[in-house]
């Protein structure tokens, strides 16, 4: 049986099959066998499983059974099938990154409204009065810091305010983005 399997393998190399050479080889137990590895890693080194797939055939079972003419068309429609699951993978990949960039965006409107939201509803307890930039008079100096906006409160009852915010993203495509938004703040000294 090893015999049979070592001639079906010298075949397969013959051809220049090499990857179904080594993979008949790696199942005989065999001196010889493991002597044709060594020397198919010198000609042909093995690749890694994942490899994009740039070219295809048909295996000579099926086509013996279709006939020489039907070789073109089975290859044909099998590398289309490739390329159209690549335009697939492709489209669905734009359209993850779009989708993520859109839910930042919505995340960071979200966080506004809400900002807006909160300084409307303390601006009866003055809160708003608080955030709001006052006329400098000259010679006066301030003390700055920046803070996340979402801390604004317990900083504008210490007498702080608001002088400018901005926001930022971290992360990554691969696992999502998180949007943040600073203030910078300030008060009299």
């Amino acid at each position: 049986m090893a015999r049979e399997q070592l001639l079906a393998a010298k075949d397969l190399i013959q051809k220049k099959r090499y990857s179904e050479a080594r993979q008949l080889l790696l199942t005989i137990d065999s001196p010889t066998a493991k002597q044709w590895l060594n020397k198919l890693d010198e000609i042909a080194p093995d690749t890694p499983a994942f490899q994009p797939i740039h070219s295809i055939s048909t295996p000579p079972e099926i086509l013996s059974s279709f006939g020489e003419s039907a070789e073109s068309v089975i290859n044909t429609n099998l590398q289309e099938m490739v390329r159209s699951s690549h335009l697939q993978i492709e489209q669905q990949n734009r359209q993850i990154k779009l989708l993520q960039r859109v839910n930042g965006s919505l995340i960071l409107l979200m966080f506004l409204m809400l900002v807006l939201l909160s300084a409307t509803l303390f601006s009866g307890t003055g809160l708003l009065a608080k955030l709001v930039p006052q006329p400098i008079a000259p010679g006066q100096s301030f003390e700055t810091d920046t803070i996340d906006c979402r801390e604004i409160k317990s900083y504008a009852d210490k007498g702080w305010r608001v002088v400018a915010a901005y926001s930022y993203q971290t992360g990554s495509s691969s696992f999502g983005y998180t949007v943040y938004t600073n203030c910078v703040i300030e008060r009299p000294r």
